[in-house]
């Protein structure tokens, strides 16, 4: 278990109050903040709207807990933030390991609202923002995606839907851009890296400029990469 894991164990296990008397208040509290204390980004002032819109939809009420248990959309949630790195996103960037290591104390009957409120938030924050990701990419138009526009659907609709459809995969799958490019850069995304991961691949040999009719010691490793790549057609 990671150090932050613990700590912020540490932190659940003594903060006071009634999960029914607190829960919604938090919420309330750390929406109104834009900031949540144990997020990579704290800062979610982008979302705010959305996640106060989410919340008020709901009462207050959690969006992925089942009483003091994750529910099974907050477990789906989890999961694809888990598996963020299939769409070219880093799950470290949606405190994946973070939720996933919080996930495994629950139920646990020394949790207090406080710690519920930010478990629940901290998974509607990192969903909400791995969902907007997913659609328009990590970096938008702009000096490295500063002054990006707000979210061009009704997150707070087809995320509330989800959750109350037990549709979170649906709604993960049809989120990324219905484009054929989008759909080839996916799949070669997947082959580059398995190519990267790929130890048989070595080191050719570094010798002076090659000339036609020349022999090259490395031809046949080089031949094999080219043909892995797709660069060079195989027999």
């Amino acid at each position: 278990m990671s150090l932050s894991v613990v700590l912020l164990s540490a932190a659940l296990l003594s903060s006071p109050g009634s999960p029914r008397d607190t829960l919604g208040a938090q919420v309330r509290a750390m929406i109104a903040e834009a900031r949540h204390p144990w997020a990579r980004r704290p800062d979610f002032s982008r979302y705010v709207d959305v996640l106060a819109r989410l919340y008020a939809s709901r009462a207050d009420a959690p969006v992925w807990l089942a009483g003091r248990s994750l529910s099974r959309a907050g477990r789906a949630a989890l999961d694809h933030l888990l598996a963020a790195d299939r769409e070219g996103l880093t799950p470290a960037d949606y405190d994946a390991a973070t939720l996933q290591g919080l996930a495994r104390g629950l139920p646990h009957p020394s949790w207090t609202g406080l710690a519920l409120a930010r478990f629940d938030l901290l998974l509607s924050v990192d969903f909400v923002r791995y969902v907007d990701d997913l659609r328009g990419g990590r970096v938008r138009p702009g000096m490295f995606g500063v002054g990006r526009a707000p979210p061009g659907v009704d997150l707070v609709t087809i995320i509330g839907n989800a959750v109350t459809g037990d549709s979170v995969a649906a709604l993960v799958a049809a989120a990324p851009p219905p484009l054929a490019q989008y759909r080839n850069l996916r799949t070669h995304l997947s082959r580059y890296r398995a190519l990267a991961a790929d130890t048989s691949f070595g080191p050719l040999p570094w010798v002076s400029p090659v000339r036609a009719g020349e022999r090259y010691a490395g031809m046949r490793e080089l031949r094999r990469r080219l043909v892995a790549v797709g660069d060079l057609v195989g027999t």
